[in-house]
């Protein structure tokens, strides 16, 4: 695996990490999340330079509606 498809990786744990947070009720598992997010930015920001605005894929666009409607513990 490249460098650049490793940063897309982690950009995109990023992304997902941050939608859990968002619908996440518990205080402690939000933090959680929230710190797990910024931990694999900074790694992406390690691997590599963004070219832009983060665009998540189409599986992670999924992924982050079924954590939407069914919440983060059922998925």
């Amino acid at each position: 695996m490249s460098d650049q498809e490793r940063e897309s990786e982690e950009r995109g744990a990023a992304w997902l990490q941050r939608v859990v947070a968002e619908v996440e009720t518990d205080p402690a598992r939000k933090q959680l999340f929230t710190d797990l997010s910024a931990a694999s930015e900074s790694q992406a920001d390690l691997l590599g330079e963004a070219s832009g605005p983060y665009r998540p894929t189409l599986r992670q666009r999924m992924v982050a509606g079924f954590v939407r409607a069914f919440g983060p513990r059922r998925v």
